[in-house]
């Protein structure tokens, strides 16, 4: 008997430095079968994307010009990540007209000390995403965005990091990439400029940011 018992001693230390991990399947990676760290999964399983190059946009509707309004996210100065609070995401939101009311369904919204506010996440497994409500129904958007990218230091190097395969879609609309090229000082990645026709006017207007991360510089709404 206790012969049996010292030898399951070994088998209750290996079971003892057991901890949880999280199998993830991705079939966009070469390297799909593994373990996946960092942000939590949802479902395990990668989001998959339909991509288009984006609309031409109108400048009138039924013989009336449009007109547009200007969002854009100010008085930024601190990082935080997954914010959940409408008031405080609202209270970075400028608009030039008073069209704007309110925010809802945030995930994976965060921002920068350097002063941006952008959607997303380091991970493929989830997607950013934000609802803005308006007191008028939009007919077009027009997004100026930059794909996430910081400078990446190591012995004494400095080199600028860029997502890849990050894309916008607004209203359930395909998804639009934006440019991974860098900048003329290599110190972020290019603006891109992402025009979208709704297949039917809204006075929600939902942004979907996947893979990883878009910094949102603008956003230019027809109405």
């Amino acid at each position: 008997m206790k012969k049996s018992f010292l030898l399951l001693i070994p088998l209750l230390l290996v079971l003892g430095a057991c901890q949880d991990v999280t199998f993830a399947y991705d079939p966009n990676d070469s390297h799909s079968a593994g373990l996946e760290g960092g942000t939590p999964s949802s479902g395990h399983y990668a989001y998959e994307y339909s991509y288009y190059p984006g609309d031409v946009l109108a400048e009138s509707i039924d013989g009336r010009a449009f007109n547009v309004a200007n969002l854009t996210f100010n008085n930024i100065n601190e990082s935080k990540t997954d914010i959940k609070d409408v008031e405080e995401i609202a209270s970075y939101i400028s608009v030039d007209q008073e069209i704007f009311t309110s925010v809802e369904n945030p995930n994976f919204f965060s921002t920068k000390n350097e002063g941006f506010a952008f959607l997303g996440a380091e991970s493929t497994y989830v997607q950013g995403q934000l609802t803005f409500n308006f007191n008028v129904p939009i007919y077009q958007v027009q997004i100026t965005a930059r794909t996430y990218s910081y400078i990446k230091t190591s012995f004494n190097d400095e080199a600028l990091e860029i997502d890849n395969d990050v894309a916008i879609s607004v209203n359930d609309s395909g998804f639009i990439k934006l440019s991974e090229s860098a900048n003329e000082e290599k110190s972020s990645a290019i603006q891109s400029i992402c025009a979208y026709k709704l297949q039917e006017a809204s006075q929600k207007i939902t942004l979907k940011v996947g893979k990883r991360r878009a910094i949102i510089d603008k956003i230019a709404l027809y109405y």
